[in-house]
């Protein structure tokens, strides 16, 4: 017989009030066909959102609370057992204020399928913005990701064509044409030319590479698609308070702005707040300020073309439900769709983009973050019709992803 005890004092500490031990493997029983933990909840507390390959079971041994797996939700309390399948998101939530909820987990190598199909790839990074040259940094994350995604899939025989498109019609690109004192264009040429020679420095060169200001065809595509989703009733026109710069005569929105998170409130853009990755209304911000001049905008209304997620939010969460997304981006694409006036900006009022081309909409381009949601599902159709589109992205790019 071969007993293990435990003390309150071994057990480890993970975040949110989780205390635990593992079990198995355990040296004095080798090559057990399967792991074990003891933890403890502490009241209030709760375990990580997350998922793996092992399946894995808990058994409840004392208190109650809530159990999470994907979309679903239930209640658990002594005696009950709960099956994990392969992949699934889930945590474990201490509904007591008083009482610790024990449970233990065994967790075993489950079959889990080949999800990697035989249909061509069309990789796709996040789009590099050419107002500057990439670095070490920038390389790790997606651009990495997508050359060794392009290796593995071509390693396996199934055709893999990787793609970049330079994102030259950001508002950063404009700033730093202004700075320079030259025209965005030619900016976006030069940085646009210096990140593809790196990519080929890397040995990740893509195979195709689009550069939107030198491309009609590209623009022609992205303004045909635009004005196909407001004639099929899909883009609002909403009149809204935007912010404005009277001593730079310009409307503020994307880097233009800048100003406290009205989320977390850390120092965000106009689009999305790199602290918490949550999407932005520029008019929302806190203590916003022009980012060319640093004064304080003004309120003006202004009619522009919105997107309006709300409608699609169950299409939305049944499109989610079977990718393989980590348990931060399930989570914040979960709490994005249950805000129910989320809307995604279409159009925005500048001059420095794809004309939108729709009457009454006069002065205005189409979003560069828009245009490059666009882009994804034109460039699939042009260079991998019928294909998979695989898109590798940094989390502060998760909205215009998700």
């Amino acid at each position: 017989m071969t007993i293990r005890k435990f003390s309150r004092d071994e057990l480890e500490s993970e975040p949110h009030g989780v205390t635990f031990k593992d079990v198995y493997p355990w040296e004095a029983i080798p090559d057990t066909p399967f792991g074990a933990s003891l933890a403890i909840i502490e009241p209030g507390g709760r375990t990580m959102l997350h998922g793996h390959d092992p399946a894995e079971t808990f058994v409840i041994c004392r208190g109650r609370g809530t159990m999470r797996i994907d979309d679903t939700t239930t209640e658990v309390g002594p005696g009950d057992v709960v099956y994990l399948t392969p992949r699934c998101t889930h945590d474990l939530r201490n509904d007591s204020a008083t009482e610790e909820l024990v449970f233990v987990s065994v967790f075993w190598d489950a079959p889990i399928g080949n999800r990697v199909t035989a249909t061509p790839k069309l990789i796709i990074p996040s789009p590099p913005t050419p107002n500057g040259p990439l670095h070490l940094g920038h390389l790790s994350g997606p651009y990495l990701l997508a050359d060794t995604l392009r290796r593995y899939y071509r390693a396996r025989g199934i055709p893999a064509t990787l793609l970049c498109l330079t994102d030259e019609h950001q508002s950063y690109v404009a700033d730093r044409a202004l700075h320079e004192g030259r025209p965005p264009a030619e900016l976006a040429a030069q940085y646009s030319e210096s990140i593809v020679d790196t990519f080929a420095k890397f040995h990740a060169k893509p195979d195709v590479v689009v550069h939107p200001t030198r491309d009609a065809a590209y623009r022609d595509a992205i303004q045909a698609r635009f004005a196909q989703l407001h004639a099929t009733g899909k883009l609002e026109a909403r009149a809204a308070n935007a912010l404005y710069c009277e001593p730079c005569a310009m409307w503020l929105y994307d880097s233009f702005v800048v100003g406290g998170c009205p989320h977390c409130g850390e120092r965000s853009y106009g689009f999305t707040c790199d602290a918490c990755c949550s999407p932005v209304d520029p008019i929302e911000l806190r203590d916003p300020r022009c980012d060319r001049c640093q004064g304080t905008p003004v309120a003006r209304t202004a009619t522009k073309l919105v997107l309006p997620l709300g409608a699609y939010a169950e299409r939305l969460a049944d499109h989610h439900r079977p990718l393989r997304l980590a348990p931060k981006l399930r989570r914040l694409a979960a709490e994005w769709l249950e805000r129910p006036a989320m809307i995604a900006p279409a159009s925005q009022l500048g001059s420095w983009g794809i004309p939108v081309g729709i009457a009454g909409f006069e002065g205005q381009i189409i979003s560069p973050w828009f245009e490059v949601a666009l882009a994804a599902s034109y460039l699939r159709d042009l260079h991998v019709p019928g294909g998979d589109l695989v898109c590798c992205f940094g989390i502060d790019n998760a909205f215009l992803y998700l």
